[in-house]
């Protein structure tokens, strides 16, 4: 019974992990994207004496939504800054029952209350068919402020996949 629940357990984290590694590949390609967009806007800037606002905005989206997406597969590649010092000395065994306490108390809880408000700033913005301030910049602002909901949800589940593999490991060693 609790190797097919952590087997089920194992797939789920997987699916997880393949879904971080999925949007941290569009994360990549709109870094790619976002030097086009720049490069476009300067040749018409400076050459053209031509400014397109909404041209502007799509490069900031393109910046916004590349950071928001590398959340989560930073997350899971373990890359996001921590106190390295203390962390490196630790035995295997001390390192995931920080990384634990962290994921419970500190990673999960902010990711989840960020979901709840970045999902109110979305609803807020939705009902108002908020756009741009710019009278020539972009509609549905709204757009933008609900990827800020959907990374921090991809970050909340890379958290409880982390979650899952602290605890299949701890079980791992508990059956040895």
């Amino acid at each position: 019974m609790t190797s097919s629940i952590c087997k089920y357990c194992k797939k789920f984290a997987d699916l997880i992990d393949q879904t971080s590694v999925i949007v941290g590949k569009i994360s990549s390609y709109l870094v790619l994207l976002s030097i086009i967009l720049i490069t476009i806007s300067v040749i018409l800037r400076y050459f053209f004496s031509q400014a397109y606002v909404a041209l502007d905005e799509i490069q900031y989206y393109c910046y916004s939504i590349m950071f928001l997406f590398g959340f989560s597969y930073v997350y899971k590649e373990d890359g996001h800054i921590k106190v390295d010092i203390f962390h490196q000395k630790l035995s295997k065994k001390k390192k995931n029952i920080v990384n634990l306490i962290g994921t419970l108390f500190l990673s999960i809880p902010w990711a989840a209350a960020i979901c709840y408000y970045a999902f109110k700033y979305f609803q807020r913005s939705y009902a108002v068919s908020e756009r741009s301030s710019q009278s020539s910049g972009l509609p549905a602002l709204y757009i933008l402020k609900f990827i800020l909901f959907l990374a921090f949800v991809l970050l909340l589940m890379q958290a409880i996949a982390k979650l899952i593999r602290i605890f299949l490991e701890f079980n791992t060693k508990a059956e040895e």
